[in-house]
């Protein structure tokens, strides 16, 4: 009886912890005078980059007790390296080298402005 008193208050104990860590987010957050906040996220490519700043936001909401978030804003800019074509042979090297050395790297920006509620 004891061993199993002890699991059940380990387990409680563990779940009330979760339950208490506050959400720290991938991107950055910035709250502002109004209430609500802008988020700026990076990722690998564009959708990566959106998964991140929206996971940002609902934690964000989360930890201020709300369950929604609306987007007042949002821009997504690519930042990566110009590969631009050419039809020098050269360039077009080049240009896979610059591809080869970006492949893993964040190449995507989401700026997005929220208001939880």
């Amino acid at each position: 009886m004891t061993k199993l008193c002890l699991k059940v208050g380990i387990a409680v104990a563990t779940v009330g912890l979760v339950a208490c860590v506050s959400f720290k987010p991938e991107g950055a957050v910035m709250p502002q005078v109004d209430g609500s906040y802008n988020l700026l996220s990076m990722g690998r490519s564009e959708s990566e980059a959106l998964r991140v700043a929206q996971n940002d936001a609902k934690g964000t909401c989360r930890d201020d007790g709300k369950s929604k978030f609306f987007v007042l804003n949002q821009q997504t800019h690519y930042v990566g390296p110009n590969l631009e074509a050419s039809t020098n042979r050269g360039a077009a090297l080049r240009l896979l080298q610059i591809a080869a050395s970006n492949e893993n790297k964040e190449n995507y920006k989401v700026e997005m402005h929220i208001q939880c509620q």
